[in-house]
């Protein structure tokens, strides 16, 4: 620094850079039509404390509960008052659902009849419960005339029940 008689000074001094805080978003999606999908922010840069304003509730958590499937946008505000915001989705995860392949009626009075059914978006570890048997198969032989009824869970404990009428 010169003043106005052209004497010389040096200085040392810091300047903090204020920057806009950065986050991690992480979303887990809505299973079973329950509204249970969820955010998070976790802010990575920035200074402390950081404050949360939600686009679809008053919220001012770092963490969105309870979320239906959409868009969602979060502000985070660091202590010095600059902003980001930050958007992200809730997926919507179908839950598992019986589709029938195939119904046979008894003949004849005898105990003959079918039911083959298969899964969509069931995904590993899904269970079957049918109302007559303990069996898990896709395939139900040598039914009598009648009403059974199908239970399919799948590890999120989302369910689809349909009923199949075997006729004589």
């Amino acid at each position: 620094i010169r003043d106005g008689k052209n004497c010389t000074s040096d200085f040392t001094f810091d300047v903090d850079s204020v920057g806009k805080p950065t986050a991690v978003i992480a979303s887990l999606g809505e299973v079973c039509d329950r509204g249970n999908g969820q955010i998070s922010v976790t802010p990575t840069s920035g200074f402390a404390p950081f404050s949360f304003e939600w686009s679809h509730d008053t919220i001012s958590t770092s963490v969105a509960e309870n979320l239906q499937a959409g868009n969602y946008k979060v502000s985070v505000t660091n202590s010095r008052g600059c902003v980001s915001v930050f958007a992200s989705t809730v997926r919507y995860l179908k839950g598992p659902s019986i589709q029938l392949q195939e119904l046979l009626p008894a003949t004849c009075g005898n105990n003959n009849g079918l039911i083959k059914v298969s899964a969509q978006n069931a995904g590993a570890g899904f269970n079957l419960k049918w109302s007559h048997s303990a069996s898990n198969s896709f395939t139900q032989e040598n039914l009598a005339p009648g009403t059974y009824f199908l239970t399919l869970t799948n590890t999120n404990a989302c369910q689809d029940t349909m009923s199949f009428v075997v006729e004589d």
